[in-house]
């Protein structure tokens, strides 16, 4: 990003100035005809000119109104006044009478026809002439009769007709929407000894999934009692309280001649809903996809012009995550998903949130099995799908033969006549990467990608892990709404506020506009990969969604594996002589790996043994999960984490079998060998000592030396050594010097201290530790 001088602004500081929106900036901006990338792009001297323009004119507009609004008041004023003086009536001027005169008075004849006063004119009342209408009493009447006028008028006004039917409407939908106590229904039957109901005649309700007996009934307007009878006949013992499947709702709810639809999700209704007129242009979201060692991180790496897969075990992606680039002032997402088939699970969330698929499939491998799952996923998500051929620079490169073969799988090319977009790409060296986002931009285009960045945000967790420091940490992509720090949030079963805003590249931001990557802390719990992402009004509503979401997880998990017994299960295991179980402890440094890695191994089963997973969690080894692995006498396998130090001495004392892995096929490998058998003795690693770092210095010509203090164990120079922070490897290799003050040793015990120094590797900080291990012939075995 180019740097700025102090006298330039961003556009969000712009509309600080101007105490806006920066979504409402952006549109002012884009109504003036200015195209801004985003709300942190510099503010150029025309925007800020156009923008006190603007302002300027608008402020003599309200000037102009507010002088209009004055004069009309003070005319309407002196009108009023003007009326309430009412017509002046010229005195009467009394001549006196002449001595000659005599004045007689004029009798007044009853019979005589009576002239109506004309309003205004002045007429005699006892002798006195008075003005009609002038006298202060005949005002007051006046004013209170228009008052009863206007009383009785917003009396009528606020008389609305109630309809009961509505309201009863209302209030069952409610309380379906409660999951805690009801209030009690008050039951009553008709002539023909039938329930009355009190709702309408539909046939079909909305249930959620393990409602109670009770909460059945209520939705069905039938009594309790009536359906328990009705699952009595069905042959199976409930009570009032108890919670039912969707199949046993289901066969219920025919029973009594209505139909069911499931809900869509807990919470559904706290989404705010979009607007099409506030709809605004969003980036598009890209997933990369293909078979394994193709090119699909590489092909990211230079799109970014950064090194992901220098990072991942085995050179190969084993996390999902989430880019933005910006080609020719348009923003892109790309989402990067692992190309090994174990990653099925993983690569198909990938595809469901995903607007275009990139394929790369390699010009001297052409057409594989895993980039035919990718053509599946993208198509069951009806995403248009861009090939990127790479690897042209290879010399066995063929990429006529790509297009033949992906042309008999439903992809011809535009160049044959057919719809699909095809690239030449090499990510080594870039060519066609030009194109290829052209091509990207111009499908977007079409497609004509919008959201409403003007409500509250909602999107998808694509990952999440549990950082030392930080807590749960959510990789979230919104793809509607703006989100901000502080707002509520609801990931999942877990509800919080958003504490820290991260982009991609781990920079802090202060929005999250749709179709934007962003980290998020401050969530109560670590959310699985795939779980929903929204933001709601309050914490209220956050806890009430997280708590109803929770309920019905609980109550899925205590099913899921218990299950109803039968007959027929119970003669399966006679027959199969009591079909042993391996069962499982799983933990993972993100939730995405955890996932994969549970399926992958919970599919695994010969016919003597099977496996069974008791726990998964993010997060390293803890005393916990060794303690729990030792009552239930399982195996604990970690993905990229490592147990402590309390847990390794339990896990030690108890003689529970804890297994470390970087790649997650390797695992599969090691688990499917042991439970055929064919797990022979090999090289395993057996722990030798701890060393804690105190301390750092620099020696000339050597490199950085760590100061530490072994608490554990022995640490021998020739053994090999593996860095640990927070819990995670950050390196594995072998010592390069080992002293005790100015002399060399060759083995430092317990409680003494020693400086090391790691070869090839300088990364040491303070309060990292150091493990030592040897490598020994062990007989290894997964029994249960």
């Amino acid at each position: 990003m180019a740097d700025i001088t102090t006298d330039q602004k961003r556009i969000y500081e712009l509309a600080k100035d101007y105490k806006i929106s920066s979504p409402a900036m952006m549109k002012i901006l884009s109504d003036l005809g200015f195209v801004p990338k985003s709300h942190m792009s510099v503010a150029s001297p025309e925007m800020i000119s156009a923008v006190d323009g603007k302002f300027a004119q608008e402020r003599q507009t309200a000037k102009k109104e507010m002088e209009a609004k004055t004069q009309a008041k003070e005319a309407r004023e002196k009108a009023a006044a003007a009326a309430a003086a009412g017509p002046t009536v010229a005195p009467a001027v009394h001549h006196a009478p002449r001595p000659s005169q005599t004045i007689t008075p004029t009798p007044i004849t009853p019979t005589a026809t009576a002239v109506p006063p004309v309003p205004g004119a002045a007429v005699a009342i006892g002798g006195i002439k008075v003005s009609d209408g002038s006298t202060p009493v005949a005002g007051l009447m006046r004013k209170i009769e228009k008052k009863k006028k206007k009383k009785e008028r917003r009396r009528k006004k606020d008389q609305r007709v109630v309809d009961q039917v509505e309201v009863a409407k209302a209030f069952k939908s409610t309380m379906a929407n409660l999951s805690g106590a009801r209030t009690k229904k008050r039951y009553h039957r008709g002539p023909d000894d039938r329930i009355e109901s009190e709702a309408g005649d539909g046939n079909v309700v909305e249930v959620n999934e393990y409602m109670s007996v009770a909460e059945l009934a209520n939705l069905l307007d039938h009594k309790p009692a009536e359906v328990i009878a009705k699952l009595f006949e069905m042959g199976m013992m409930a009570t009032i309280n108890q919670r039912l499947d969707m199949d046993t709702i289901e066969m219920v709810a025919s029973e009594f001649g209505v139909e069911v639809s499931q809900r869509a999700e807990i919470g559904e209704e706290f989404r705010e809903e979009e607007h099409s007129e506030n709809a605004t242009k969003r980036a598009p979201v890209v997933t990369v996809m293909g078979h394994v060692d193709h090119g699909k991180t590489s092909l990211l790496d230079y799109i970014r012009k950064t090194n992901v897969v220098a990072g991942e075990a085995g050179a190969i992606t084993q996390h999902i995550g989430a880019y933005e680039v910006v080609h020719n002032n348009d923003r892109i997402i790309f989402l990067d998903t692992p190309g090994h088939e174990a990653f099925t699970a993983m690569r198909a969330r990938g595809a469901h949130l995903t607007d275009i698929v990139i394929l790369v499939v390699a010009a001297d491998e052409a057409v594989m099995p895993q980039t035919l799952e990718a053509i599946d996923h993208a198509r069951a998500a009806n995403s248009p799908i861009i090939v990127a051929i790479n690897k042209i620079d290879k010399p066995g490169a063929n990429p006529e033969n790509v297009r033949t073969q992906l042309s008999n799988h439903g992809l011809l090319p535009e160049d044959w006549g057919g719809k699909t977009i095809m690239v030449e790409v090499s990510a080594k060296q870039g060519i066609g990467i030009e194109k290829l986002l052209d091509m990207i931009l111009l499908q977007a285009e079409m497609m004509d990608l919008r959201a409403d960045a003007l409500i509250r945000a909602q999107g998808v967790v694509v990952d999440s892990r549990l950082e030392k420091g930080r807590g749960p940490v959510a990789t979230v992509l919104i793809q509607k709404g703006t989100c901000k720090v502080g707002d509520p949030i609801v990931a999942g079963t877990f509800y919080g506020r958003i504490r820290t805003l991260l982009n991609d590249r781990d920079k802090k931001i202060d929005i999250a506009l749709p179709s934007t990557p962003a980290q998020i802390t401050g969530l109560s719990g670590v959310p699985q990969a795939g779980d929903t992402f929204m933001a709601v009004k309050d914490d209220a509503e956050a806890k009430e969604v997280a708590t109803k979401r929770s309920q019905v997880k609980r109550e899925y998990e205590s099913r899921r594996p218990m299950g109803h017994v039968t007959l027929e299960k119970v003669f399966d295991q006679i027959k199969e002589g009591q079909i042993k179980e391996v069962r499982l402890i799983i933990k993972g440094d993100v939730d995405g790996s955890v996932e994969v890695l549970s399926d992958t191994l919970g599919k695994i089963s010969t016919s003597e043994v099977k496996t069974n997973i008791i726990r998964r969690g993010v997060g390293a080894i803890t005393e916990s999960d060794v303690l729990l692995a030792a009552a239930s006498n399982a195996i604990i396998i970690g993905f990229q984490v490592q147990p402590d130090s309390r847990a390794r001495e339990i896990a030690r004392r108890e003689k529970v079998d804890v297994r470390s892995y970087d790649i997650i096929y390797e695992a599969e490998d090691d688990v499917r060998k042991a439970l055929e058998g064919l797990l022979s003795p090999t090289v395993s690693e057996q722990f030798v000592g701890q060393a804690e770092v105190r301390n750092t210095f620099r020696v000339p010509k050597v490199g950085l030396i760590a100061g530490c203090y072994v608490k554990e164990g022995r640490i021998n120079r020739k053994d090999k050594i593996r860095l640990v922070r927070d819990g995670k490897v950050i390196y594995t290799g072998v010592i390069a010097s080992l002293r005790r003050f100015k002399d060399d040793a060759r083995e430092v015990k317990e409680g003494f201290e020693c400086g090391i120094g790691i070869e090839n590797f300088n990364d040491v900080k303070v309060g990292d530790m150091i493990e030592s291990f040897e490598l020994v012939e062990t007989a290894r075995t997964l029994q249960a």
